[in-house]
């Protein structure tokens, strides 16, 4: 009880430093980051830990909770995100990732895609069972492989995804 109060707490004072440091214009840039703590996560102060240290990167984020397919593709589509960050803990998220990674298949300027979280030590043979870009919770990697992506997408020469 006194550590589930303590790491609520916690939480509260992290979105508040969050919803001060994270406008609406930063949420609207373009080439941002969508950091989705997947479908039935009980626990969201990592996922939010992250989200704070990517911004503090100069990274622009949008932090989901078990977004559907629809609101993935939308938001991909209106705000052009370079990647799709899947934070998950357990098993009980493969399916709900492998369907949300073919919903943004579908795009035609597709952002990469990372899972990461507790899974990873969970489900060691992840990446033959899910089909994303990359499997990490290193945040460095995160941030080179995105910068790389944004240089292919917005150089002149090369208007595709490298």
């Amino acid at each position: 009880g006194q550590v589930t109060l303590a790491t609520s707490r916690l939480q509260m004072i992290l979105n508040n430093l969050i919803t001060y440091r994270n406008s609406e214009a930063e949420i609207a840039s373009r080439f941002g980051l969508m950091l989705i703590i997947c479908k039935d996560e009980q626990h969201t102060l990592g996922p939010s830990i992250l989200a704070d240290q990517l911004r503090r990167r100069g990274q622009s984020v949008k932090l989901l909770h078990s977004a559907d397919s629809n609101e993935l593709i939308n938001l991909c589509k209106s705000h052009d995100f370079s990647a799709v960050l899947f934070s998950c803990a357990g098993h009980h998220s493969l399916d709900y990732i492998n369907k949300s990674i073919i919903s943004l298949k579908s795009l035609v300027q597709r952002p990469l895609i990372f899972v990461g979280g507790k899974i990873l030590d969970l489900e060691p043979a992840i990446k033959d069972k899910v089909a994303a870009d990359a499997f990490t919770n290193d945040i460095e990697l995160v941030i080179s492989k995105v910068r790389t992506y944004r240089s292919g997408r917005i150089s002149p020469k090369n208007n595709k995804r490298s």
